[in-house]
């Protein structure tokens, strides 16, 4: 669809919605040509919980028929009509009924993980299988993966963390170690992009090979910066967008290569790289009930291109803070009516964020985020919170 001569207005397909809309043209020619008489047709409807999955964790502009994808994918998830998909949620044990946030936060991650740690095929069997056992196991093993993936994911980030330190004055992220898994490098140059703002390279070293992801901010072109620096001798290979690329590398190009990318970056504008946050409105604790969030529920599904509304929370009063499981923090508010609401950091712990929430008897602040119902511990509504400002 992004064809130059091509008139569509459906250029913002992932690759399952193409390959839905090819199925949807051969199924009309094979019923022209006649070849459904003795066989039956295939209700293309029923894999729309697919295409709902890979549209989102693609992370395609749900408007028009995204959106619709998206949403009507949902309800036969919600019906549980895919039984593989069906297996992940009840064995992820999720007590609520699909959102699109679980696609990318619970399904697609699971399913990714496998391929991520080296087992390709298992999704594929997943998928494909009516075998209830098979599937059953297999959900199973996807979420141990899923758990690997994640200690080495962060066995990395901390460590690339510590390399941070050293640098902070530099307008981009240059990060590598030796035999870093290659299957989580994406993930570690978006999460150190969303904490520091600024374009992330990660690289794992092999016999003097480095193996790299990139990540970038709006402003920076990351492809082209990747590509010229090829073009310079500095690279073996790479590529990419402007907002992810990436490369391969000789061990002993990289000083030339950092010294490449400061040239590039040294003019850009400081406040290209400060971390801006858009929110709709401001809300006083008190404002919070559940006639808000029934209402915010009839603008779902949320995703890239409808974002889930934000909201500047006012007055307010902490009460008391916990960490869960060494990485998250959970907040108690209580309101002016004396009502008790929660709220939770997630992966806020060693953080600016979790720094100032674990003080804040010390503090003044607004909290950024939006609202959840809380399935796991009040089943009442909870601030999942984004960021904070000080006030005077």
């Amino acid at each position: 669809p992004n064809r130059y001569d091509e008139s569509n207005e459906l250029n913002d397909l992932a690759a399952v919605g193409v390959t839905f809309f090819f199925l949807i043209a051969l199924r009309k020619k094979l019923r022209e040509q006649g070849y459904f008489k003795n066989i039956t047709e295939p209700n293309l409807v029923s894999f729309l919980d697919l295409v709902a999955l890979g549209t989102f964790c693609d992370v395609v502009q749900l408007t028009t028929i995204n959106r619709y994808f998206v949403s009507k994918g949902l309800e036969l998830i919600k019906l549980r009509k895919s039984k593989p998909l069906t297996a992940i949620f009840d064995n992820s044990k999720i007590k609520s009924q699909p959102k699109s946030e679980d696609l990318g936060y619970i399904l697609g991650p699971q399913i990714n993980a496998a391929s991520r740690m080296g087992y390709s095929s298992l999704p594929h069997k997943l998928l494909i299988s009516n075998n209830i056992g098979e599937i059953d196991t297999i959900s199973r093993k996807l979420i141990l993966y899923n758990e690997k993936r994640k200690l080495i994911e962060n066995q990395i980030y901390n460590q690339a963390k510590d390399q941070i330190k050293s640098d902070k004055n530099s307008k981009f992220i240059l990060i590598y170690g030796e035999n870093w898994h290659n299957g989580v490098l994406g993930i570690v140059a978006s999460r150190i992009l969303n904490e520091f703002n600024k374009p992330t390279i990660v690289i794992s070293f092999e016999n003097n090979i480095g193996t790299g992801s990139a990540r970038s901010i709006t402003a920076i072109n990351l492809a082209k910066i990747i590509i010229d620096s090829k073009n310079e001798g500095l690279l073996i290979s790479g590529g990419g967008h402007s907002m992810a690329a990436g490369l391969k590398i000789q061990k002993n190009k990289l000083d030339s290569f950092k010294k490449f990318l400061n040239e590039l970056l040294k003019d850009f504008n400081n406040t290209l790289f400060e971390k801006k946050s858009f929110l709709n409105q401001k809300i006083s604790l008190n404002e919070i009930n559940n006639t808000l969030l029934t209402d915010l529920k009839k603008l779902e599904p949320f995703g890239q291109g409808n974002l889930e509304p934000q909201f500047i929370f006012t007055k307010i009063n902490i009460e008391t803070i916990k960490i869960i499981k060494d990485k998250h923090i959970l907040v108690f508010f209580k309101n002016e009516l004396n009502k008790s609401i929660q709220g939770i950091a997630f992966n806020s712990v060693n953080t600016i964020i979790g720094d100032y929430l674990l003080k804040f008897k010390k503090f003044n602040f607004e909290i950024a985020g939006y609202l959840k119902e809380d399935h796991y511990n009040t089943n009442g509504i909870q601030i999942i919170i984004k960021d904070l400002m000080l006030l005077k």
